[in-house]
């Protein structure tokens, strides 16, 4: 045949696509092959497609991987899988439960004076809550208790690990959140401060102070109170790390504050207000 034979370029675009057809079909038995050989899953159905695979049989293969046959199970499988999460769910609620009567006996524990062991029983009680519930509750009751016993490092630590949970939660319910963010930002902060580590202290009291501020535009009976301690304890840090002006400033308006609560029910707060003005002496002897 002669070499300008029309049917050459024909012939010709028949062979590139019959090596095109070839290496698209290489390559996705390669990534078969690949597949294969990584996945773990052990199954009738994939030992036996993987046998027609090598085998050179894809057709069988495929058709061993029936797609109604998995579909069904995957109907039934995810039935199951809402049935487990429900008792998951439920599981980790009593469990839950099991850790507050846990930390209830150990608080009931430190009661037995006549027990020189009680504090040691006590924390041992905490642990036993901890390991089968670590829900911020809990690790802030511990947290609590450790502060109580001058066990500042563990108790930082604690009330670190609530404030992360605290603060994850309040992004979805900050009505109910909120307050337990601010009241672990307060601890942490008294903590840090009686440690010696005042830029986190005041960083904890001013974002205590902010959330207080906010929940007692709503609630003001419930949450004035917070906002004037909390002023009080930043007071006196600025008055240990001598940034008196800050100081007074603070102070001040926790005895307004004070002086207000005070006036409505003088058995609560009157302490409270004498405490911030011995403060406030303090300041002007300092300045």
């Amino acid at each position: 045949m002669d070499s300008n034979s029309p049917r050459l370029p024909e012939k010709r675009k028949a062979l590139n696509e019959k090596t095109e057809k070839l290496t698209e079909l290489k390559n996705a038995v390669t990534t078969l092959a690949e597949t294969f050989n990584r996945i773990n899953i052990d199954s009738e159905r994939i030992r036996a497609a993987r046998e027609y695979f090598e085998n050179c049989k894809f057709k069988e293969a495929d058709a061993i991987l029936k797609t109604e046959d998995i579909d069904n199970e995957v109907t039934n499988l995810k039935a199951k899988k809402v049935w487990l999460d429900k008792e998951i769910k439920e599981t980790e609620s009593q469990l839950s439960e099991r850790a507050q009567e846990y930390v209830l006996k150990a608080k009931l524990r430190v009661t037995f004076v006549e027990d020189k062991d009680r504090f040691k029983k006590a924390e041992e009680l905490f642990e036993k809550a901890l390991d089968i519930s670590r829900n911020a509750e809990t690790i802030f009751d511990y947290a609590y208790y450790l502060q109580g016993q001058n066990q500042y490092r563990q108790s930082i630590e604690l009330y670190t690990e609530a404030l992360a949970i605290y603060q994850k939660l309040s992004q979805t319910n900050p009505a109910v959140y909120e307050p337990y963010v601010a009241t672990t930002l307060n601890n942490l902060a008294n903590l840090h401060a009686d440690t010696g580590l005042y830029s986190e202290a005041e960083k904890e009291y001013t974002e205590a102070l902010e959330l207080y501020r906010k929940l007692s535009q709503t609630n003001p009976a419930v949450y004035e109170s917070n906002v004037a301690i909390t002023l009080h304890n930043r007071a006196i840090l600025y008055g240990i790390t001598k940034r008196y002006s800050e100081a007074m400033q603070n102070c001040t308006e926790a005895l307004e504050l004070y002086r207000k609560l005070a006036k409505a029910n003088p058995d609560v707060y009157e302490s409270d207000l004498a405490d911030t003005m011995k403060v406030m002496e303090l300041l002007n002897k300092l300045q």
